[in-house]
Order: C-alpha cells, then structure tokens, then sequence
C-alpha cells in the first residue's frame, strides 16, 4: 500500500483582487477554499492515476474536518489521520495587482502523545509499503522526520522525501527511496546558490553519496534531472503556456511512484514523474489524467555526463 504524510497540511483560500489598498478597506468577490499539503497533493494526484492510496499526519478542528470532508467527497481517499488538539492552519492567497501574495500560519503546536501516536501508525507499515512524506514538519516537532526515517528504515519500508532543505540532514543517513528537492532547497542545505548544471549535479551527487538512492532535482522552467547511484538522466521540457505550478512538484512525486509501481525501472518512473508534473503545470487542474497520457508521450529522457 501506498500511504503519504502530511505533518503540517492547511487549508488555502484563494482571493482574487483587483487592487490592493494596504492600511485600508479591500474587497473581492471571488474565493476559492481547497485542501492543502505536499502529502495530500501527491495522494489526490495518485489517486487520479487509478492508485489507491492511504492519506495520513495530522488534522485537527474545524479546518481539518473540512479537509476530510473534501478528500472523502471529491476524490474517494482513505484517510486515516491523526486528530490533534487545535485546528488546522488557514493560508490565504491572494492574487491580484500589483503581485501575488501569501499568508502562510506556520500552524500550530503538536503534543508529545500526538506525536506518538502517528509513530504508531507508520510502525503499523509492512515491508513493500511506500511511505510518501512532504512538506514541513508539525510545530513543536522538529526532528519528527528523523524519527519517521528511521521506523522506516529498521522495518524496510521505502520512504520518500519532499520537504524544505533545512529538514535533509534528519533522513540522509536512513537511505530514503527517493528525495526531490528544487534548486532551491538544494542550494539551501549546501548553503550555496546554484547557477551551474555542473554544480547542481555535483552537489546533487552529494546526496546521493550522504544515503539518498535517488534524487529528484526540480528547476523551474530549465527541467528537472533524476540522479541515481551510476546515472544522471534528464528530461526534456515542454514550450507551452503556463497555467499553474502550485503542486507541481507534488505531481513529479506521484508521476515517479507511479511509474515505479508499473515497471520498476528508473528511467520510466523519471519519464512518468515529468509527464505528470507537466500534466499540473500545463493542464487545467492538479495532475489531470488526460495531459498526463498525452505528455507521456512526449518525454524523452537521455543520459548527460557530469
């Protein structure tokens, strides 16, 4: 089975504004509400795919039954999260002139016995179960990631990481399956900006060499390159109008567990990850099924020399 874990997952109201007069009175007439979390993105996208999957972590209040509500009703997944004292974090987007803007809560605390009890959960997983992690950990629970590792690991669970740079020296040495961070989370964990393709496949490498046994390296518009033990492949991108990038990261996790469970080769799972992503970035909702077959399609991916 396939689960994912969300320590932190929110709520995202999306506000359109024509303007923004700051210190005074705004108002907007449309506003939008969806479930968010890096975990409950790959398991939405996932669950597109025909592939059932296990959604857990924390959720709490008000917030967090509309979370489950939304989940259960609009994408027929299992959830079996754990409840916790307070609610549930609200961000707010704001979309309008001048730019974009973000209200992000960092969320609130989680308790020493909320905390144990998700650990007993995920000890609950069986050898050839997927662990899918992302995202930031829960409040009050710094190295929580740590100690999911390394459950993991000493019950040979295969586990997968997608959080921010700062979390990477928690799980290295507990060899997850697969990590996918973006250049900037990269740069962020070896404190160095990355410009160079050669740097990035060399700090990328490093990775590799500190426990990971593939990294998924995100670049924005210049692609994404998939670093193994012996390899480092590259895919090709696609010149199309952007429509959305918020989980599109997300959706390359998905797309590359996906395409492992279907053939168990790398280079097809790589293939998969890019067409979903591009699926997200290109398409018209979160990994929409019918671009995903059809950029499938359109995915090469060939070896590159360091």
């Amino acid at each position: 089975m396939i689960y994912t874990c969300t320590l932190n997952p929110a709520i995202d109201y999306k506000v359109n504004v024509d303007s923004m007069n700051i210190g005074g009175l705004n108002r907007f007439s449309e506003g939008h509400f969806s479930a968010g979390g890096k975990g409950i993105n790959v398991s939405i996208a996932l669950k597109k795919l025909n592939i059932d999957n296990i959604c857990t972590g924390f959720i709490g209040g008000f917030t967090g039954a509309y979370i489950q509500t939304q989940l259960k009703e609009k994408y027929s997944l299992t959830l079996d999260f754990v409840e916790v004292k307070h609610d549930t974090r609200l961000n707010v987007k704001i979309k309008g002139v001048p730019s974009e803007t973000e209200l992000n809560h960092t969320g609130n605390a989680v308790s020493h016995d909320e905390k144990e009890a998700l650990l007993e959960k995920i000890k609950q997983l069986n050898q050839g179960d997927i662990l899918i992690c992302g995202g930031s950990s829960a409040s009050g629970q710094p190295n929580l990631y740590q100690e999911i590792a390394q459950i993991c690991f000493e019950r040979h669970i295969r586990f997968v990481m997608d959080t921010p740079g700062n979390y990477m020296s928690q799980f290295l040495n507990y060899h997850p399956f697969l990590i996918k961070p973006n250049l900037h989370e990269l740069g962020e964990y070896f404190d160095r900006k990355l410009t160079d393709m050669k740097d990035v496949i060399k700090y990328g490498q490093k990775l590799i060499s500190a426990g990971a046994e593939h990294v998924l390296i995100s670049m924005g518009a210049e692609g994404s390159i998939l670093i193994t033990q012996n390899q480092v492949l590259r895919a090709s991108t696609l010149s199309l109008p952007v429509k959305n990038t918020v989980g599109a990261g997300d959706s390359m996790v998905a797309g590359f567990i996906a395409g492992y469970l279907n053939t168990q080769d790398i280079k097809t799972s790589y293939q998969s990850a890019v067409a979903l992503a591009s699926a997200t970035t290109f398409g018209d909702e979160l990994a929409d099924p019918k671009f995903y077959q059809a950029f499938l399609k359109r995915i090469e991916i060939k070896e590159i020399k360091p």
